[in-house]
């Protein structure tokens, strides 16, 4: 299944990519982590990342660095083990910006993901969209909208 969802900010594409490009910085516009590390660097690199969910419990997510491409600003990382989601493991996310004139830019956030057995796709894309949301919220807060 796919899930695109974009969202415009009121700053220069190059302010907002500073932000997303910095993988060990999540917690700068994703209100539920707690804690964040990064594990090597470039491609391949890991993020290990401490989130406090709606319910109050802390999960632990692990996060790589698939693709980081500062000319089209566009960046991928996947989820390889979705243990306690509502995703089978290998999810692949991809945040790509694009500039609107000087001072806007639009983000379009994608989703590449499979639904497990026993869970609805309906479940699947309203836990995407509810994640995206939070991190959509949290950069227009850095960046205006």
């Amino acid at each position: 299944m796919k899930i695109v969802m974009r969202e415009s900010f009121a700053d220069s594409v190059e302010n907002v990519w500073t932000t997303i490009r910095d993988f060990g910085g999540l917690g700068r516009y994703f209100s539920p982590v707690l804690k964040c590390r990064v594990e090597g660097s470039g491609v391949g690199a890991r993020r290990v990342v401490t989130l406090r969910t709606p319910t109050g419990a802390e999960v632990i997510v692990v996060e790589r660095l698939e693709e980081l491409d500062d000319k089209a600003k566009r960046m991928s990382y996947s989820i390889p083990d979705a243990t306690g989601f509502p995703m089978k493991d290998g999810y692949v996310g991809t945040m790509q910006l694009k500039r609107v004139d000087d001072r806007r830019c639009e983000l379009e956030w994608t989703a590449l993901i499979e639904v497990p057995e026993g869970i609805t796709e309906d479940v699947t894309r309203e836990f995407v969209r509810g994640v995206y949301a939070t991190g959509f919220a949290g950069l227009k807060n850095l960046h205006g909208g």
